[in-house]
């Protein structure tokens, strides 16, 4: 956050942990890239400083770009930048929160994602505040799944922009909702449904688990969610499972 130190920033830890995962278990190659989003204080402070980053990106089986922004004022500011439409020219676009652990390799899933279609991780149903927090009445249905912001995969370049953009388009930075910026991407989602987009919400919801929740033998993301912008809570809660996956008590 602006005005923040960023060597007391915990979540830089938790992206340790995060980078070391992807680099040990998802099975990158080089013809995949990683995209970094990082605000300009935090990447000067990796510039002037020994790390271990430099360590785990010498690791890195593909290339990788640093996507900076000013240091946010808000969570929710920071937040909207995983929606900013960085550049690739892969087949699949993957975005992982970083505390969600990669306990297998990518290729699991994305050998069975289709061209131009959009993949979703279901959670609780859609009238729960995570979701819709702030919709329009009309929009919420208590049938419908509502979706988590953590993880999601979109197999075409203009279809991601044009989401990204929606979600853009319906951000208010005025408003504190309890899980940020995921009513908007919710709210996105159903609006790409209503345009008849090709959207899937089981396969990807397949091979992630949630906080311990049906851990599988086929699960690739292994999502840590809860208690936002709390550094300490996550560095915590990421190290104990790391410790129990090398011990391969998770499973």
């Amino acid at each position: 956050m602006n005005g923040k130190d960023p060597k007391e920033n915990l979540y830089l830890n938790i992206f340790y942990q995060w980078l070391t995962m992807v680099i040990k278990n998802g099975g990158l190659q080089s013809d995949d890239i990683l995209n970094i989003s990082i605000d300009t204080r935090t990447l000067e402070y990796f510039n002037n400083n020994s790390t271990i980053l430099t360590n785990l990106l010498k690791k890195l089986a593909c290339p990788f770009v640093f996507y900076t922004f000013d240091p946010p004022n808000t969570p929710l500011e920071g937040m909207m930048h995983k929606y900013d439409n960085t550049e690739y020219t892969q087949d699949v676009y993957i975005y992982s929160d970083i505390d969600v652990l990669i306990v297998k390799p990518f290729s699991l899933l994305t050998e069975k994602t289709e061209e131009n279609t959009m993949y979703f991780v279901k959670g609780v149903s859609l009238d729960h505040q995570f979701y819709s927090e702030g919709f329009p009445p009309e929009f919420i249905i208590k049938d419908l799944p509502g979706f988590n912001a953590s993880i999601f995969i979109i197999s075409s370049s203009e279809l991601r922009d044009a989401f990204f953009c929606r979600i853009n388009e319906l951000c208010d930075y005025s408003t504190q909702y309890k899980w940020v910026e995921q009513p908007y991407f919710n709210r996105a989602i159903y609006e790409i449904c209503l345009d008849k987009v090709s959207v899937n919400i089981n396969l990807l919801t397949e091979y992630v688990s949630f906080n311990g929740r049906l851990i599988t033998d086929t699960t690739v993301f292994f999502d840590l969610a809860g208690e936002t912008s709390n550094g300490l809570y996550h560095f915590t809660k990421m190290s104990d499972m790391i410790c129990l996956f090398l011990i391969d008590e998770l499973y």
